[in-house]
């Protein structure tokens, strides 16, 4: 049990540790304080409990001053650990298209599996993570290192998960499922914020953009399949599906890309593409003002 360890955001501190139980007893009792018994502690099935009431005591018989040499050695160790650790330079975070932080498949899999699994532990500290289960990341670090580059191994852990994505591991917020929110409207110069999307507004754009009439409001809606593009100065559309692959969207946001209409016409996906349409403009042609949609995203595990 450390003095100090990382709890979430915060640091979990036991300043009295290394403090003996007849001390604190004692002191407790000059202060006329109100001791609070946990009843499992006076129970000698768990083996903590056995140890504490009947082998540690027999210790102290023996060697007095053993609880300190003990405490001596785990600080060594502890010290001795976080050393090796910190030798090891975490890999340079990578960001996709849409924001998530990301780790090279490459650098996992050139590194001993305790290596990448000691990288994945101090990268989910540094964002404020609780450390998962040692044996359920070893689990993952080998699917990530032995599975064929299709699959998608996927760990979830508390508030947050990683998943494997084309050549690399993302830390995502959480594993919760999406909820397809309802349509929404918005005019120019309104702001909606969407839970599990982020805020979106209509903003003004510096260059290309799409005209909105006087009174006219646009429409937000989702994904349902079937939906296609053809995004600015290209010849052809294509199935939002294959543009999708095409720029590498990962599956955890495909769902959640607002798409802009101005009734059943479709003038742009997300803040990625402005589709030709009829309101298709740059401002040098549009009577007034173009506008665009302004996306900022719920994407950073680190926020």
């Amino acid at each position: 049990m450390p003095v100090q360890r990382q709890l979430g955001r915060g640091q979990l501190i036991r300043p009295l540790l290394s403090m003996e139980r007849e001390l604190l007893r004692r002191y407790g009792v000059r202060q006329k304080l109100a001791f609070i018994d946990d009843p499992s502690n006076a129970e000698s099935g768990a083996s903590r409990n056995f140890l504490r009431r009947e082998v540690l005591p027999l210790l102290a018989t023996r060697w007095a001053g053993y609880r300190q040499t003990v405490a001596r050695a785990t600080h060594h160790l502890a010290v001795a650990g976080e050393l090796m650790e910190d030798a090891q330079p975490l890999p340079q975070t990578q960001h996709n298209l849409l924001g998530d932080p990301g780790i090279e498949m490459d650098w996992m899999t050139s590194q001993p599996i305790e290596g990448a699994m000691n990288c994945l532990r101090r990268w989910l500290q540094s964002a404020g993570h609780t450390m998962p289960d040692r044996i359920a990341l070893m689990e993952f670090v080998r699917q990530l290192r032995e599975a064929n580059p299709q699959a998608n191994p996927r760990f979830d852990g508390s508030g947050y998960s990683l998943q494997r994505y084309r050549e690399a591991v993302y830390l995502l917020p959480d594993s919760r499922e999406f909820a397809i929110p309802p349509a929404i409207t918005l005019g120019p110069g309104e702001t909606c914020a969407v839970a599990g999307v982020g805020a979106l507004s209509i903003v003004p754009a510096p260059a290309n953009g799409f005209a909105i009439a006087p009174g006219e409001r646009l429409n937000i809606r989702w994904r349902t399949g079937g939906e296609r593009c053809r995004p600015q100065g290209r010849r052809h559309g294509r199935s939002l599906k294959k543009l999708f692959q095409e720029r590498q969207i990962p599956p955890w946001w495909r769902q959640r890309l607002p798409l802009v209409y101005l009734g059943e016409e479709l003038l742009a996906v997300a803040d990625v593409w402005l589709c030709e349409s009829s309101r298709l403009g740059i401002p040098q042609k549009a009577s007034k003002g173009l506008w665009r949609l302004q996306w900022q995203r719920n994407s950073s595990a680190f926020d």
